[in-house]
């Protein structure tokens, strides 16, 4: 929880610093909406988003594409993903050397759950259960297996 928290807050900081614009039409909202709720979708679906984040302008024509978390969140030849833009921020705000480690551990804790190098706590939590020696297969998880 704590690196989740700490990368969305750096992210919207960063935002705010370097003036990202990562609006997208409600439409394409709705559809990533969907999307997401799929079991998997963090490895398995594609979103849409925003590529020229960097124009801030309102008149500015949206570059919007799909692509997976693992793009969005590490980038690709086409995006340079959120986690560099965090990491920028952190080398802008000039951390103390133990305080941006840290950070950076987090940083790298949800690069490695974008591209499935590390599970999900959601597909954590499903493979617990589904190999727990007392669950039944009947949706109904027990005091026990908790």
């Amino acid at each position: 929880n704590a690196a989740f928290v700490s990368f969305c807050i750096l992210l919207s900081r960063a935002m705010a610093s370097f003036k990202c614009n990562f609006y997208i039409p409600l439409s394409l909202v709705q559809i990533n909406m969907e999307r997401a709720q799929k079991r998997n979708a963090v490895l398995e679906e594609k979103f849409y988003f925003r590529k020229n984040i960097q124009c801030c302008t309102c008149d500015c024509e949206p570059d919007i594409v799909e692509m997976t978390i693992d793009e969005i969140i590490n980038g690709n030849d086409q995006f340079p993903g959120i986690c560099k833009v965090i990491r920028d921020y952190i080398n802008y705000m000039d951390l103390e050397f133990v305080t941006a480690t840290r950070i950076c551990s987090y940083i790298s804790l949800m690069q490695k759950r974008a591209s499935g190098e590390l599970m999900t706590t959601a597909s954590w939590i499903r493979k617990f259960v589904m190999n727990h020696p007392l669950y039944k297969h009947d949706s109904v998880v027990s005091e026990e297996m908790t």
